[in-house]
């Protein structure tokens, strides 16, 4: 399964399309709308691969201080999570403030030696993330979150 391709607004408009046009193309289902300003084709992706694709076009607008964070970074070190969630977590540090929208939940904490890169993709890293799910989900869900961080494995493809 390969993801396809990203298509900002300006690339479309680039190739001639119009507002009104790339709005009938996503009523239609010819065009995905990612995010504001960024669609794709459709294709048959997974619920974790959908908010994989997500998690980049935010990642890339929050600044060089942000990292993927909680479930979004669980999905690219590949621990277990209870559901895909909804919204793409990031994490940047204080003072800069934290939001919440139907897309994206910013986090503000201090992140001195606790990010890395998986995938391309800056990443809060995998003993962080165990700590910031186990701090945010049941009890239950903390432990297996810290139980596959500390398991030696072999990394899967996100989305796989």
């Amino acid at each position: 399964m390969t993801t396809p391709a990203l298509l900002p607004w300006s690339v479309l408009r680039e190739r001639g399309w119009t507002p009104d046009q790339v709005a009938a193309a996503v009523t239609r289902g010819t065009l995905v709308r990612v995010a504001r300003g960024v669609y794709a084709a459709p294709g048959d992706l997974t619920a974790e691969a959908e908010h994989l694709r997500l998690a980049r076009v935010l990642r890339g607008r929050l600044g060089a201080g942000a990292a993927l964070s909680h479930d979004s970074a669980a999905l690219l070190h590949g621990l277990p999570l209870a559901k895909v969630p909804p919204r793409v977590h990031a994490t940047r540090e204080p003072p800069a403030g934290g939001r919440r929208t139907a897309q994206l939940h910013l986090h503000v904490a201090p992140l001195a030696g606790s990010v890395t890169t998986v995938a391309g993709v800056r990443v809060t890293t995998l003993a962080r993330t165990a700590a910031d799910l186990a701090r945010n989900h049941s009890f239950t869900w903390g432990v297996a979150a810290t139980d596959a961080a500390l398991r030696p494995r072999t990394r899967r493809a996100p989305g796989h």
